[in-house]
């Protein structure tokens, strides 16, 4: 929502500069408006990348450890686990297993897949 956001500031910025006679006092000192404009496009530019950089290396990282932390210390459950409407994943020190059908009462799964990996994580 940042890049609209400040789209939109911008050009807030720029309707009431014009209202109030701004940008011709601007204009008859010198200035240009396109300098004024650029300035403002610069930066609007700089803080989508500054956003863009943010939401892609510290949102992952914190949401990551937020789940863990939920799920391990809240619900008190391995966060190994993934539970899907029928399917599991759990992941083993050294593997993981992705069970498509579980039928909790009768305790049978269906068509089960196992990846087994070594230290450098090769599947193995």
């Amino acid at each position: 929502m940042v890049p609209p956001a400040v789209l939109i500031s911008v050009i807030i910025l720029f309707t009431s500069m014009k209202k109030k006679n701004e940008l011709t006092a601007l204009r008859t000192s010198g200035a240009q408006s396109f300098h004024a404009s650029q300035t403002m496009i610069l930066g609007r530019c700089s803080s989508v990348v500054g956003m863009f950089l943010v939401s892609e290396t510290v949102v992952p990282y914190t949401s990551s450890k937020a789940t863990a932390s939920g799920t391990w210390d809240v619900q008190k459950q391995d966060p190994g686990l993934f539970y899907g409407k029928e399917e599991i994943w759990y992941r083993g020190g050294n593997a993981i297993y992705w069970i498509r059908q579980f039928n909790p009462k009768e305790k049978t799964m269906g068509n089960p897949s196992f990846y087994f990996f070594d230290n450098e994580f090769r599947c193995g």
